[in-house]
């Protein structure tokens, strides 16, 4: 009788846990340090930094559903719109910022496999929208042994290529103790929480500042308004 007892209270606890867990992925929100590196390719075939941009990226997670998008906080510093760039003392050229205040908006549902974002050009004023489907069999994640710990969460290293060519698209560093599937921007079905992230495509670095499990999301979170209230 008492391990009768026993097995169905071991039994109680798990499912508990589960529970809990589960719960616990139920939403979020999440805060990233973005550090996107503009580089210019001399006519020699050196390329040299110019700049570094910083960004603020923030995420947003409801049951399968994911908001993310990034505030550009070098828009003070750039006031013009763009980076002088002397590449030799006869030859200099001018390179292009985005100036939009939000970036990089994109609407993720991990069970539709649906993906809506916004065009870079005209986010202010009511960007052109873009839909498609994701392919769950492009984001065959690679599981490396490197382990290390950051922001106090133990983490594991991953990358992702491109199918076909095999370019490097992605490396990560993931904590498995937080399942969270999606990070910033389009990274998505993650082996677990994002907590940095080399966009090796875009030149941009996240880094984890902060999250927060069950948090408050902000209203609005269904459709593409979501972004509206932060376009400031």
């Amino acid at each position: 009788m008492m391990l009768f007892r026993n097995k169905y209270a071991c039994i109680f606890i798990i499912y508990l846990s589960v529970q809990s867990l589960y719960g616990l992925g139920q939403s979020m929100a999440a805060e990233y340090k973005v550090i996107k590196s503009i580089d210019f390719t001399k006519s020699n075939g050196q390329v040299v930094n110019v700049a570094n941009l910083e960004l603020n990226a923030q995420l947003f997670k409801t049951g399968s559903q994911y908001y993310s998008f990034s505030k550009a906080l070098y828009l003070d510093k750039y006031p013009d719109g763009y980076i002088d760039f002397a590449e030799n003392s006869e030859a200099a050229t001018s390179i292009v910022l985005n100036m939009n205040p939000i970036q990089n908006c994109i609407f993720k549902d991990l069970d539709s496999l649906r993906l809506v974002w916004l065009s870079e050009s005209n986010i202010v004023s009511e960007g052109k929208v873009y839909k498609n489907k994701y392919n769950p069999k492009n984001f065959n994640w690679h599981i490396l042994p490197e382990t290390k710990t950051i922001f106090g969460l133990q983490c594991q290293k991953a990358t992702l290529y491109r199918p076909g060519n095999g370019e490097q698209l992605y490396e990560i560093w993931f904590c498995a103790d937080v399942p969270i599937t999606a990070g910033p921007g389009a990274l998505v079905f993650c082996p677990g929480l994002v907590v940095e992230a080399k966009d090796l495509i875009s030149k941009q670095l996240y880094t984890l500042t902060s999250y927060s499990l069950n948090a408050p999301i902000p209203e609005g979170f269904k459709g593409i308004t979501f972004f509206k209230p932060f376009i400031k």
